[in-house]
């Protein structure tokens, strides 16, 4: 039986249906089988980046249906790693947690100069906000 078109008590049906179904994935924040990981190609001089700017890389497509960052894993650590782009993989190492008050006080202040990221943290819009803002292309990645 198709699901389209239908009027009355199986529209009805239908669209009970539909919105269970909405429950159930937003009944948990976390449920493993919703998460994924991403890649982000930072910009030169910039801090701050939308769930949208990021990859999908299971699907290798932008990032659209974009519910939260994931700050740390199930062990604690922290989730964010980052390399170089021109000096590759190789060098990827993690980076650390700042919580935004903490981050707001050291990078938000006065004049930073650009440099490698070392710190990354959320702000108050839910952005991920790397600090200090990037000197060249580096390839952020985690799993939302």
């Amino acid at each position: 039986m198709a699901v389209t078109n239908q009027t009355g008590e199986l529209n009805r049906i239908v669209n009970w249906m539909i919105q269970v179904w909405k429950e159930i994935q937003n009944r948990h924040t976390d449920w493993r089988w919703m998460r994924s990981r991403w890649t982000l190609n930072t910009v030169a001089a910039t801090d701050t980046y939308a769930g949208t700017s990021a990859t999908d890389e299971i699907s290798g497509l932008a990032v659209t249906r974009f519910a939260r960052w994931l700050l740390f894993d199930d062990r604690g650590a922290p989730n964010v790693k980052i390399y170089l782009q021109s000096a590759g993989k190789g060098t990827e190492r993690w980076m650390s947690y700042l919580d935004w008050s903490s981050f707001r006080e050291i990078y938000k202040r006065g004049i930073v100069p650009n440099a490698p990221p070392a710190h990354y943290t959320l702000d108050p819009q839910n952005n991920l906000v790397f600090g200090p803002a990037s000197d060249a292309i580096y390839i952020a990645s985690g799993n939302t």
